[in-house]
């Protein structure tokens, strides 16, 4: 199967998982109904615009998936616990730790592996050039894309948006963030 998209590769790990969907206020929620011990994956969206996404999950069986993608993403957020490995062309790091991250991926391609028994806990933004387009009718000089090298990782966010994450996970885990609320701390992080 070919992963040609953020969202294709979200789908394809979910899929791997066992993961099933319910749909909550105005999230989805993803759980393996026969393992609920393998945890959870919550995705809210405004497809095209952005996504946050916020895991707690386990890994029951090993897998991988390769990707090629041709789309553009900003992504930003934090990986509290586990270890990813992967190979993805031009990029000599082969995994990450815990940490916080910010990258703009572009015309990605590459493999990424998951172990039985790997535990992964972490919450990110993924935001499309549609949302960043409209960004800038807000503020002109908000040309976050512009800035960052493509495809490399920063390893280190802001305090003001780590707290914002650590503020996000509470009311993410009791199904009670609003549209509203997701938006307005998505604007503070930029």
């Amino acid at each position: 199967m070919s992963i040609h998209s953020h969202r294709d590769l979200q789908n394809n790990i979910l899929q791997n998982l066992g993961f099933h969907s319910v749909k909550g206020n105005h999230c989805t929620r993803f759980a393996n109904k026969s393992r609920p011990e393998d945890g959870i994956f919550v995705l809210y969206e405004r497809p095209g615009l952005y996504s946050l996404a916020a895991a707690d999950y386990t890994a029951a069986t090993s897998f991988s998936l390769a990707f090629e993608s041709e789309e553009t993403v900003l992504r930003f957020g934090s990986f509290y616990d586990g270890k990813t490995h992967f190979e993805i062309e031009g990029i000599t790091s082969h995994s990450s730790s815990p940490s916080s991250f910010l990258v703009r991926e572009e015309k990605i391609k590459g493999r990424q592996y998951w172990n039985a028994g790997q535990h992964c806990r972490g919450i990110e933004f993924a935001l499309f050039p549609a949302f960043l387009k409209k960004l800038k009718t807000i503020d002109p000089h908000a040309s976050v894309l512009d800035s960052l090298s493509k495809n490399r990782t920063y390893h280190s966010l802001p305090p003001a948006i780590i707290t914002i994450f650590h503020q996000l996970l509470p009311i993410i885990q009791t199904d009670s963030l609003t549209p509203l609320m997701l938006e307005g701390c998505l604007l503070q992080c930029m």
